[in-house]
């Protein structure tokens, strides 16, 4: 009996982890889409503090950013983008923030492969 018990705890656990990584998924989907379009959207110029996404959109920016290094693609304008980003964030300007950090993510998706890093 205490077999099946532990056995749907962590069948629950597994659960509510994978509702958790398609949540995540999901978001990083979202706020790429808006990225590529330069939309904004409330929630993702506000930072954590004030429940916000904007340190989200941050890190999946910084994420793409290494990935495409890693992939020999040219990233420095795209990190240049995002380091005035992070000054903008850091000043209080969030709009100002976002719209950094969408020029950085555009940079990437239009980028050639050429690597400058």
């Amino acid at each position: 009996m205490n077999q099946s018990v532990g056995t749907r705890a962590s069948q629950a656990s597994v659960d509510a982890l994978a509702a958790k990584l398609s949540s995540d998924q999901s978001l990083r989907l979202a706020i790429e889409h808006a990225l590529s379009e330069s939309r904004q959207i409330v929630s993702f110029l506000l930072p954590a503090s004030v429940g916000g996404k904007l340190d989200v959109v941050r890190e999946v920016v910084d994420d793409l950013i290494v990935a495409a290094q890693q992939a020999g693609m040219s990233v420095s304008k795209a990190r240049a983008s995002l380091l005035k980003g992070d000054a903008a964030r850091a000043a209080g300007n969030f709009r100002t923030a976002y719209a950094w950090y969408a020029n950085a993510y555009q940079l990437i998706a239009g980028s050639s492969d050429r690597d400058d890093r």
